[in-house]
């Protein structure tokens, strides 16, 4: 397909203000003393008014050029096109597609005017030619790429794109291997070993083994802890874009309940929503016995969502996700039969001990 979507470049906090709204999946620029920008009226001269009224010391070519940014920013981008975000923590380079319309959010304030964005990649500016960095890194806060756009879109050519309404989603329950795909059980059953697993399980099949006294298999753990984290928190960011998108008020509530996601509409919908991360083919995901207890208990409503194929990119030492594949489950209605042991706990009897 010959992608001519637009390459975006936003400019946003001078010390990282903006990695907030960013790790929610979004891009935002501040000028929040315009209030919603929605209320302006669609031209650049309506702009410059604004700017008049609530920041009269912007005279000149510089108001003229910063409410041309305001208004491409509003109205210029569009769904698909492509977004990048130059981080000023990390020093990475990220790489999205815009999702939505833009909104003003006022939780992110001073950044209160945002565009939803899937972010697909990150690399470090040594990745990039010196031309697409000299547009980069103009003095704006909104940058249209026009003379290497095709390099940047070229990063994004293997990415997948989930805008929100072709997500795909699935209704066969039995379908999806919550710890193991049954087919594959089957054929593991015949074959006398287990077939080859995502890195995930792969990794808690040989921490069972370990801790059990037997040899794992050999590989080696596949990721450690704080990769298997970075994993997480992007799947689950992924999420939030997603349902946020669709209109649910989403909270994340993984650290004290069953389950990652928190739905909930005005009308009194609730959703339920279990994330699962993987560097795999997301055909295999981990579930503790309190996950499985509660998709029982919550159906319908309750979801699935795992993205596969996420990459991982290690920089100064750190983990950083990207990419990745969502599927959504929706609503998840586990099935038993796909769920395989990887090990037990055992409670020795009393009689036997010496």
């Amino acid at each position: 397909m010959n992608d001519r979507s637009a390459v975006w470049v936003i400019h946003a906090g001078r010390s990282g203000e903006a990695e907030v709204p960013f790790n929610r999946g979004y891009v935002a620029i501040a000028w929040e003393q315009l209030g919603n920008l929605m209320a302006i009226p669609a031209s650049i001269p309506a702009f410059k008014d604004a700017l008049a009224a609530k920041i009269p010391e912007l005279r000149g070519g510089t108001q003229t050029r910063h409410a041309g940014e305001l208004f491409r920013f509003v109205y210029d981008i569009q769904i698909g096109d492509v977004v990048v975000f130059p981080s000023k923590l990390t020093g990475l380079v990220s790489l999205g597609r815009v999702l939505g319309p833009y909104q003003y959010i006022a939780e992110f304030y001073p950044f209160t005017n945002v565009r939803p964005v899937q972010w697909l990649r990150k690399f470090p500016r040594s990745h990039f030619s010196q031309q697409v960095l000299k547009e980069f890194d103009q003095r704006m806060t909104v940058i249209q790429v026009k003379q290497n756009d095709d390099e940047v879109r070229a990063l994004l050519s293997d990415a997948v794109t989930p805008i929100p309404d072709q997500l795909t989603v699935s209704h066969e329950p039995e379908t999806i291997g919550n710890v193991v795909l049954e087919q594959n059980k089957v054929g593991a059953d015949a074959a006398g070993e287990w077939p080859e697993d995502d890195p995930e399980v792969a990794d808690a099949r040989d921490s069972v083994a370990v801790q059990a006294g037997r040899k794992p298999s050999g590989q080696g753990f596949r990721t450690n802890a704080e990769q298997r984290k970075a994993i997480e928190q992007y799947a689950v960011e992924m999420a939030i874009t997603h349902y946020e998108a669709q209109g649910w008020t989403v909270k994340n509530v993984g650290l004290y309940e069953s389950y990652d996601l928190h739905c909930s509409r005005l009308n009194g919908d609730e959703l339920h929503v279990e994330v699962k991360g993987t560097t795999g083919m997301g055909e295999k995901v981990l579930l503790t016995p309190n996950e499985v207890r509660h998709a029982h208990e919550q159906y319908p409503n309750v979801s699935l969502f795992v993205v596969s194929n996420i990459v991982l990119l290690s920089e100064d030492g750190q983990s950083h996700a990207s990419g990745g594949e969502p599927v959504l489950y929706e609503p998840w209605n586990l099935d038993d039969e796909s769920l395989t042991a990887i090990g037990y706990e055992y409670a020795v009897p009393r009689a036997g001990r010496v």
